[in-house]
């Protein structure tokens, strides 16, 4: 039985997905970069109601519950909704969190009628919420806060 985890999420239908994130970065972004994903993408994991479905474009693969979560969320991070910098769409920024509506998750989730994400605004909410925590902290998230930016946290505790 395969392993149930958020990364093996990424890989539904036998793709590779995580190997598409932050193409081109350093290690240590890279980094950043796949732990913004997981976040994001963790908290976004609730119930997605038994009518909704995500199409993988890339793909054309017909995707539900977790392994549809884990796909459109890592496609909305590549289309850069969690990052206030156009130019980095690998990322999930405080500054791009925090201004999270409920019709641009909508978008991306492939909300629509006959296809209802249950809780889209409540998600929307979520994600407000990590991007206000995220400015919060500074010491954890950095002051251009990001949940990758734990990964500096992480590594300065490592070496002490």
């Amino acid at each position: 039985m395969p392993y149930h985890s958020r990364w093996r999420h990424f890989s539904a239908g036998g793709v590779d997905r995580a190997a598409q994130i932050a193409p081109g970065a350093d290690p240590e972004e890279a980094a950043r970069a796949r732990i913004d994903l997981a976040v994001v993408s963790v908290l976004l994991d609730a119930g997605a109601g038994a009518r909704w479905r995500f199409r993988d474009a890339e793909t054309g693969q017909i995707l539900l519950r977790s392994e549809g979560l884990a796909v459109a969320s890592l496609r909305a991070m590549e289309a850069g909704l969690f990052s206030a910098d156009p130019a980095k769409p690998w990322r999930a920024d405080a500054a791009a969190l925090s201004q999270i509506t409920p019709e641009a998750l909508a978008r991306a989730f492939q909300h629509a009628v006959g296809n209802e994400l249950a809780g889209i605004e409540g998600r929307a909410a979520l994600l407000r919420r990590l991007g206000e925590v995220c400015t919060a902290h500074p010491a954890l998230f950095g002051t251009a806060a990001r949940p990758g930016n734990l990964y500096h946290y992480w590594a300065a505790r490592a070496r002490s």
